[in-house]
């Protein structure tokens, strides 16, 4: 069975940074290691979108790309921190099934190598690189829903179905990510569970208090429980009392 797979890059600009883009690009390294892949292997294209927007809405951008691809296109949606590899792609082929299921992993979430290790270097065998059999130093981020596997079909016939309701309410669009949609419209199953193959190096997130109140108290309560454990925690307070007393 012959798969193509087709990687593709979104750049989000806020009003700002798209006025200063001619001088001063803040994707200009990311788009350069495009270029330079694309030279060392000619056969290969990475496309990439750029948008400007005050609020990033998840759904505002997947409809942009949805537009772009046909509607028997099966799409993973990452962020920039994930890690990714076969295993997990093979898990997403299989569990998002058209007509029928989605699928939104729970992704393990390092925490803040700065409290984790403080003044140490990570050993290799406390790390949770691709390849290892283990996970350390880190959890499962329940809070967090940007990874997803479906069908474009199926995206399309949910936002039909959401249409009615953005007429009378111009702000709904901003107030929902992805998985809302599919949950509310989609008539779906969503499924939802960890997966020890998608990894995310640590990363603060930005919280915009302009999306809904559910988003960005999801937001808020990734950032703090994503920090560390909470011996790594104590340990840190220790530290600091016994650095402050002498």
């Amino acid at each position: 069975m012959l798969v193509s797979v087709l990687l593709a890059f979104l750049f989000v600009y806020d009003p700002f940074d798209a006025q200063r883009v001619s001088q001063t690009d803040v994707f200009a390294g990311a788009k350069a290691m495009i270029g330079e892949v694309e030279k060392r292997y000619a056969d290969v294209k990475i496309p990439w979108i750029s948008v400007k927007t005050e609020v990033p809405s998840q759904v505002k951008l997947m409809d942009i790309i949805s537009k772009k691809h046909p509607v028997d296109t099966l799409f993973y949606l990452a962020s920039v921190w994930t890690e990714v590899n076969a295993d997990f792609l093979n898990r997403c082929r299989m569990n998002a099934i058209s007509n029928w299921q989605v699928f939104f992993p729970i992704h393990f979430q390092e925490y803040s190598p700065a409290l984790v290790y403080r003044d140490q270097q990570p050993s290799a065998s406390s790390s949770s690189s691709l390849g290892s059999d283990t996970l350390h130093d880190g959890h499962f981020d329940r809070h967090v829903f940007e990874e997803a596997c479906f069908y474009n079909a199926d995206y399309m016939a949910a936002r039909t179905k959401m249409a009615a309701d953005i007429l009378d309410n111009d702000e709904l669009l901003e107030s929902m990510d992805v998985y809302d949609v599919f949950v509310r419209y989609s008539g779906l199953h969503v499924f939802r569970a960890v997966e020890p193959a998608l990894v995310q190096k640590y990363v603060r997130r930005t919280c915009n208090p302009r999306f809904s109140e559910d988003i960005y108290h999801r937001c808020m309560l990734s950032n703090l429980e994503g920090l560390a454990s909470r011996s790594h925690l104590a340990m840190a307070l220790f530290e600091q009392e016994q650095a402050n007393s002498t």
